[in-house]
């Protein structure tokens, strides 16, 4: 009976196990919760761990120096060495080895966990890099009936967005594919495409439908079709109103200018590039105006046509005449 006495008497002097001031706390250690007074059901452990903390409850604070200026907090998980030692406030969580940055940060009251921030903004936060391994390692997103999966492929290495089937895919040698799951150029894109900005390129090749506000390419374009938002076209020139410019006006114009009203110089399209709808409304504008001018000609030469026929007639009238006068003629000579 004596050695028990003395075994605990023991054990007491060197971890200085308490119960405290407040209610159904445990302390263990030297100046473990010292400064409690009415707190509750709070668990320190270490030495100095929630020494400062006085009436806060429900608080686990584990290691030496574990919350150890935490004054009121309540709700509290401190793990390792120092962990939480400028931590105020309650509902947290600290699991550290010093007193620099934890190295996993929790928030009860808002759930949320950051690793490298103690303020995460968002349920997950990571500051700095994070590695996922293995094979399909990615991250699942619900949704509902259908999830989304962001991460790396059963079978490859190649990065997927995949919800359903592959959108989109990026391999391990730089091809990007949308919708297509086993790229062949470094974009393939299996379906329409729209760009409200500027696309810029060296070759490109379309099987199907590109839509672009702004379109920049210094190789091949090839495609099956091609569809240009121009705004107008040129039914003008068939207005009663429009004002043809005559044929004499043209031509003093180009031996002026070396180049057709209203289509932009050769210098300016070497030096500026050509506006493919731009030129394509032009040149329609062009071959409209030709086609009055063609017109034009065409009546012209029905009309000289026509005034050639009766010339013709008159032509051979007069002949005609001529030869009965001519036979007139010899006729008196034969009596006289």
């Amino acid at each position: 009976m004596k050695t028990y006495l003395f075994t605990i008497l023991t054990l007491l002097g060197m971890y200085q196990i308490t119960f405290g001031q407040g209610f159904a706390n445990t302390f263990t250690g030297s100046d473990a919760g010292t400064k409690n007074t009415t707190g509750r059901y709070n668990t320190f452990t270490g030495y100095g761990a929630g020494y400062e903390n006085t009436t806060g409850k429900n608080n686990t604070f584990l290691g030496s120096g574990a919350g150890i200026f935490n004054t009121k907090g309540s709700g509290n998980v401190c793990i390792g060495f120092g962990a939480g030692i400028n931590m105020t406030g309650s509902n947290q969580l600290y699991i550290a080895n010093s007193y620099d940055m934890p190295l996993i940060y929790g928030n009860f009251a808002s759930k949320r966990v950051g690793i490298g921030t103690i303020t995460p903004s968002e349920k997950f936060q990571v500051e700095g890099r994070m590695r996922l391994g293995g094979n399909k390692a990615g991250v699942w997103y619900e949704t509902g009936a259908t999830d989304w999966f962001v991460g790396r492929g059963e079978s490859s290495n190649h990065f997927r967005f995949h919800y359903g089937d592959d959108k989109m895919t990026l391999t391990n040698d730089g091809k990007l594919g949308i919708g297509i799951g086993a790229p062949q150029a470094s974009l393939h894109v299996n379906g329409t495409g729209k760009f409200a900005g500027q696309l810029t390129g060296t070759d490109a090749l379309f099987s199907g439908e590109l839509v672009s506000t702004n379109a920049t390419f210094s190789g091949h374009l090839k495609a099956n079709q091609v569809i240009l938002n121009i705004g107008s076209f040129p039914d003008y020139v068939f207005a009663p109103q429009y004002t043809l410019m005559p044929l004499e006006q043209v031509e003093a114009y180009i031996q002026k200018h070396q180049h057709l009203p209203k289509v932009p110089a050769a210098t300016q399209i070497i030096k500026e590039g050509m506006d493919v709808g731009q030129i394509n409304v032009l040149l329609m504008e062009k071959v409209e105006e030709l086609t009055l001018h063609t017109i034009a000609q065409h009546k012209q030469i029905k009309a000289v046509k026509a005034s050639e026929q009766q010339l013709k007639g008159k032509v051979e009238a007069l002949e005609q005449q001529l030869k009965e006068i001519h036979k007139e003629i010899k006729e008196l000579l034969k009596k006289k």
